[in-house]
């Protein structure tokens, strides 16, 4: 089992500039129409310069990585975030964080005082 919003559907666009994204969603807009590719969703992730879509079908999510739009010559690779999902109740993975000294050891820390001796492995 896991918690929090399934990921597994949310694909996104990369842009080289934030003043394009209203743009580019205009035409992945139409892009998806014309292919009847229906979205619960869609923002702008203006820190990366991304146009985010949630789609309705696990199928359109490959469908878009064989046929990435291309929008005034230039080809959008359509990307996915990371997800990992977990095997066990607790399983936790955290990506980013190998350059920070002594980190597994306090995440361990904190798991060992929170739910018990048993908990890391």
């Amino acid at each position: 089992m896991c918690n929090g919003p399934d990921r597994a559907h949310r694909v996104y666009f990369q842009c080289d500039s934030e003043a394009c994204l209203e743009t580019l969603r205009q035409r992945l807009d139409q892009y998806l129409d014309q292919h009847s590719i229906a979205t619960q969703g869609s923002f702008l992730n203006k820190t990366f310069k991304r146009v985010v879509y949630d789609v309705i079908s696990y199928d359109a999510v490959p469908w878009l990585k064989e046929h990435p739009p291309t929008i005034d010559w230039v080809l959008y690779h359509t990307k996915q975030y990371c997800f990992i999902q977990p095997v066990y109740g607790l399983e936790l993975a955290v990506s980013g964080i190998r350059e920070i000294q002594g980190a597994k050891h306090i995440l361990d820390s904190y798991f060992h005082a929170k739910y018990g001796p048993m908990v890391c492995a």
